[in-house]
């Protein structure tokens, strides 16, 4: 695992105008799943020649053994990223998150609402809002870290195997 690439993620984001923490989110996530093809499968160079595309990506690595919860989200994720790269004036919306979010199972939604509560007691200061009162590019960022998450954990799950 390139920690260069985990420890750039937010710092990416964070710099970013809505297209770009978007367009820049789903080269991340899409470089987890492509590392998840090379450890599932014992050839994954003839993936390479195939040309998939995202979707097909993450219905391989659910094929593959990625549990079957994440599927929802991932390809949630890559509409979310095809609507910015198709439409002008697309914006992270809260409709837009709120689709994203239900889009995760009850556990994984656990998660997300687990992470924000953690990253808030880091910071040891008071009167920080809900989730839900978030701005809806900080609850997408938030989501994203914990897709990365739960994509970083299979990883190195499989990476014992």
């Amino acid at each position: 695992m390139n920690t260069k690439q985990e420890d750039s993620l937010l710092e990416d984001l964070r710099g970013e105008d809505e297209l770009g923490v978007v367009v820049r989110s789903h080269i991340h996530i899409e470089n987890y799943i492509n590392e998840l093809i090379s450890l599932l499968l014992p050839t994954p160079e003839f993936v390479d020649k195939m040309k998939l595309e995202y979707d097909q990506k993450v219905s391989l690595v659910i094929a593959c053994g990625l549990k079957k919860e994440l599927a929802p989200p991932l390809n949630c994720f890559g509409t979310v990223r095809n609507s910015f790269a198709h439409k002008l004036n697309t914006e992270i919306s809260k409709s837009l998150v709120s689709n994203l979010y239900r889009s995760f199972c009850s556990d994984d939604k656990e998660v997300i609402q687990n992470t924000y509560k953690k990253l808030k007691e880091s910071f040891k200061k008071e009167g920080y809002p809900k989730f839900n009162e978030l701005e809806p590019r900080d609850q997408y960022i938030l989501i994203v870290l914990s897709l990365r998450g739960a994509l970083l954990a299979a990883i190195l799950s499989f990476e014992k195997t």
